[in-house]
């Protein structure tokens, strides 16, 4: 017996969510957004993964889906941790994590901006939703989205050091 499908990823929601994405001028204004975002992938949460050059590690810094106290407890990524999230930061690749009927599996999207990668999206989907190619695609969409919103505010602050 077949699993039901799932109904396609709402294109038109991805489109207005990419509008008002690009509306904002702080990273700080996309957390809110963030909750449509997971809306429209049917994932279980999101977290914004930025590089910070001083530390040599990748941190969140915008999550939508788990709790604070777990959020809290994030261990920061080094570049050559054996992880999705640092896998996909290296390569500049879109990694993937195959889940199965007991745990969720993940897309991690590389933030790429003119200069190169600043940080990854990760994205955390039940149901086997990282196999979908429309799940992916707009995950990418996302994460390019919030790319130009992470490198403006990196930009900013250079110029303003």
């Amino acid at each position: 017996m077949r699993a039901p499908a799932l109904p396609e990823p709402d294109l038109l929601a991805a489109a207005h969510l990419c509008t008002e994405l690009g509306c904002i001028c702080e990273t700080r204004e996309a957390e809110p957004l963030l909750q449509g975002a997971a809306r429209i992938l049917d994932a279980v949460g999101l977290i914004v993964w930025v590089w910070d050059p001083q530390r040599t590690e990748l941190r969140p810094v915008l999550a939508h889906g788990y709790p604070e106290q777990v959020l809290a407890q994030l261990p920061r990524v080094r570049r050559d941790a054996d992880n999705a999230t640092a896998a996909a930061f290296r390569s500049a690749q879109t990694c993937t994590v195959n889940g199965n009927h007991l745990a969720s599996g993940a897309v991690v999207v590389p933030l790429m901006t003119p200069v190169g990668c600043v940080g990854a999206l990760a994205v955390e989907l039940p149901h086997g939703g990282e196999q979908r190619e429309s799940v992916r695609a707009l995950a990418t969409i996302f994460a390019a989205q919030l790319a130009m919103l992470v490198g403006s505010a990196r930009l900013a602050q250079a110029v303003n050091a």
